[in-house]
């Protein structure tokens, strides 16, 4: 159960392939795949990066 968890580097390279490959992008896959709008993304943005 432990390893389902950990953020291991294979698994985070797999997800972002996965990503790329079917959106194109990471900021593709938030607006398209998840239905963020582009708006709230700035926000969060704005606000996690100070």
């Amino acid at each position: 159960m432990r390893e389902i968890f950990l953020a291991k580097e294979e698994y985070l390279d797999a997800a972002f392939s996965a990503i790329d490959g079917q959106y194109g992008s990471a900021d593709a896959f938030l607006c398209a795949g998840l239905n963020i709008p582009d708006e709230k993304l700035d926000r969060f943005r704005s606000a996690a990066l100070g």
